[in-house]
């Protein structure tokens, strides 16, 4: 027993006792922990904000559903509609109003008669407003129909289009796009780079043939950079089938045409989307061999790769929120290459901001190949194992 007990607490002791194993540990709940709590600020920050004031037309609206949105927390505009119900729904459809509701006539007179009245709601899909208040009015409508038996129907009309959103088939494609590629790529580009490059390095000092590469005469800083430049050539290619793959399926999950969603998109967008790529690889590579170069082994430089993997997933759920067209998301590692990625499929590239995402992830990246350079060349790292 005193045998095991001296072994505990020496594996205790190795564990608690280096700074790298305890970064390991503790980093990656700590950055969850900030990184949601951030995220938990900024969404409720937009909700407490949310000053849009919502505008609802009606058609033969009866008295008793004046109140509709009493309990609404923003601010919503109701009144009786005085053009035709083409011209509502043509304002909802322009995005000049929110919502159109249209009460069958006599509404109420039929419900005391024991007939099902309809109450149609229409909405825009393609609106970031429209269907936030159409939500909660199906909701509000829905509790006074159904209290016991339903009295009135919703939106049950045979061949009405109730999403009167202008939105077409290619701009919808480009909306699914948009919305998941960027993602999607982020995620195939780390984990490409990762597989590869956490050994990199690391696995050289276990090893013990980084040392012979060291002493030629070769510049440290050349070191670097063909480190670099080869893992980034290795993790490109992989990228690259990963990119088509993905690609080339999108259309069979949207249940699309694969020339229309393949089409929506020029050699100028291609290209763009390819370069963003190729720096982001670079970017990526670089950043995971610095990490390789500093840890022990490739044991611990996979665990601190994973807590890079950890803020890059979740910044990579940005692209879902819609693109960033201001000047300062080009300075943020990955966000950048992220927001530039998603105003490309979206269909309106900023080349400007374009330009300034490739130069700064360059500008990184030779800040990176400096570090790398002075990592080489410190006794103590390199013999870190």
């Amino acid at each position: 027993m005193n045998k095991i007990w001296t072994i505990v607490k020496k594996e205790l002791k190795r564990y608690f006792t280096d700074r790298r194993t305890l970064i390991s540990l503790f980093l990656p709940g700590l950055l969850i922990f900030a990184i949601y709590n951030l995220m938990g600020n900024i969404m409720a920050s937009k909700i407490s904000e949310d000053s849009h004031l919502y505008i609802v037309y009606t058609e033969n609206e009866p008295n008793s559903y004046n109140n509709l949105y009493s309990e609404y927390p923003g601010t919503v505009s109701m009144k009786n509609s005085d053009k035709t119900t083409e011209e509502s729904i043509e304002l909802v459809k322009n995005g000049t109003i929110d919502l159109f509701i249209k009460f069958d006539s006599d509404f109420e007179a039929k419900i005391a008669a024991g007939e099902k009245p309809n109450v149609d709601v229409y909405y825009s899909s393609s609106s970031s407003t429209s269907p936030v208040i159409y939500n909660y009015t199906l909701e509000e409508l829905s509790t006074t129909a159904y209290i016991v038996t339903p009295v009135y129907t919703i939106n049950a009309k045979d061949g009405v289009i109730y999403d009167v959103s202008p939105v077409n088939e290619e701009d919808s494609s480009r909306m699914f796009i948009q919305m998941m590629m960027p993602f999607l790529l982020v995620i195939l580009l780390f984990s490409g780079c990762m597989a590869i490059s956490a050994e990199a390095i690391a696995g050289e000092k276990e090893r013990g043939t980084i040392y012979t590469l060291l002493v030629t005469p070769t510049p440290r800083s050349h070191i670097a950079i063909g480190k670099i430049l080869a893992l980034s050539i290795v993790s490109l290619v992989s990228a690259s089938v990963s990119f088509a793959g993905t690609i080339l399926s999108l259309p069979k999950l949207m249940g699309g045409d694969v020339s229309l969603t393949l089409s929506m998109y020029g050699i100028i967008d291609y290209l763009a989307i390819f370069l963003v790529i190729l720096c982001t690889v670079i970017l990526f590579t670089s950043i995971l061999l610095l990490i390789s170069a500093y840890a022990k082994s490739i044991k611990e430089a996979g665990q601190l790769a994973l807590v890079v993997m950890i803020p890059t997933m979740i910044i990579g759920v940005a692209s879902m929120l819609g693109t960033n067209e201001h000047i300062w998301a080009t300075f943020i590692p990955i966000y950048n290459s992220i927001t530039t990625m998603s105003s490309i499929f979206a269909g309106n590239i900023i080349y400007l901001n374009f330009i300034l995402t490739i130069v700064s992830n360059i500008v990184i990246v030779s800040i990176i190949i400096y570090l790398l350079t002075k990592m080489f060349n410190s006794e103590k790292i390199m013999r870190s194992n």
